[in-house]
């Protein structure tokens, strides 16, 4: 069963409040206001929906429904009142109320609030996209623009070995470094940029080509390592003889980076995230209980380990795994 949501009522009347509540018992709990301070008190947690009365005495509905998007702007509020004439309705709806109903006619409100609350969601997620998808173009302008920095660190140490050899045939031991740090520091951060870049333009899907696993790994390991906590051990493993693939590799990549971040958030302590690709063989039923085996396929799978502690007599402590596997199609010509 699905957990009940959260509703936040503003109602000044016991009987009234009590309707509400064991009207919609079966969706969502409600925490009751019943004047102006608490409103405002209760109205700064996270509320999946908020039921206001028009008519109270020192904060009438309209005046709640702006208190409310004023601290979250997509929550909606639906308006709970006696009664209702044309001219507090307009006002309720230009504040943002989602929908009304009469107290003596509290038939569908549990439909609403649900109606509503996914609304919302759905709203919610479309912002979300969009402040991903700006921050994806910000981005390419930004690693665009920090590419073009980065090429005094690239290019610069060799203008400086020549201008220095000019006085000295033998570069210092401590400059030389210097410039070698600074030349493989400036390739190793143009080399980053380029990989952002081409992960957040993605696709379409017609890149299709056919690339080794080590190659995927690799990749997958080169982002991985520059973000993901210190006390998370990362190991790609290709085990020998894995065929190659036929792929759109930044797809497959992203993929791979999701679930990732995904195994990292269950490993809140640290611990070790291991990705293996190997070959597998996989079966599949057909009509007569006849198990037909497929082609071989190429398969990623993620661990991430989580510890266990045995508390039998005279067993060690031991570690129990939780795979995601990824199955890929073999290229034809690679198997």
């Amino acid at each position: 069963m699905s957990a009940k949501l959260r509703c936040l009522l503003l109602e000044n009347s016991p009987t009234d409040a009590m309707l509400i509540a064991r009207e919609v018992r079966d969706v969502a709990t409600v925490d009751v206001a019943i004047n102006r301070a608490m409103f405002e008190r209760m109205v700064r947690e996270k509320w999946d929906v908020i039921l206001a009365d028009l008519a109270l005495t020192d904060i009438d509905g309209t005046e709640a429904i702006r208190i409310s998007k004023a601290h979250h702007r997509i929550t909606p509020v639906i308006i709970v009142t006696g009664s209702v004439d044309a001219k507090e309705a307009d006002a309720a709806c230009d504040a943002g109320a989602s929908r009304f109903f009469l107290k003596h006619a509290l038939t569908g409100l549990s439909r609403a609030i649900k109606e509503v609350h996914e609304k919302a969601q759905l709203e919610e997620q479309a912002i979300r996209d969009n402040r991903l998808e700006i921050l994806g173009h910000t981005t390419i302008g930004f690693t665009h623009d920090l590419n073009n920095l980065l090429q005094v660190f690239v290019g610069g140490p060799d203008i400086l070995r020549k201008l220095l050899r000019d006085t000295m045939t033998v570069l210092p031991e401590p400059v030389e470094r210097v410039l070698d740090a600074m030349e493989s520091t400036g390739r190793r951060g143009a080399e980053m940029s380029k990989q952002i870049s081409v992960f957040i333009r993605g696709s379409n899907g017609s890149s299709m080509k056919v690339v080794a696993a080590e190659y995927l790994l690799t990749e997958l390991g080169k982002l991985l390592r520059d973000s993901f906590p210190k006390n998370i051990r990362l190991s790609f493993v290709t085990v020998p003889g894995t065929f190659p693939v036929r792929c759109d590799a930044t797809q497959i990549i992203q993929l791979l980076l999701n679930l990732a971040v995904n195994a990292r958030d269950v490993l809140p302590q640290g611990g070790e995230l291991e990705v293996t690709a190997q070959n597998t063989i996989s079966v599949k039923p057909c009509a007569g209980n006849i198990l037909k085996q497929m082609p071989p396929m190429t398969a990623l799978s993620m661990w991430p380990p989580q510890s266990i502690t045995s508390t039998s007599p005279g067993r060690q402590n031991s570690k129990a795994r939780r795979a995601v596997r990824l199955s890929l199609s073999t290229s034809s010509t690679s198997r």
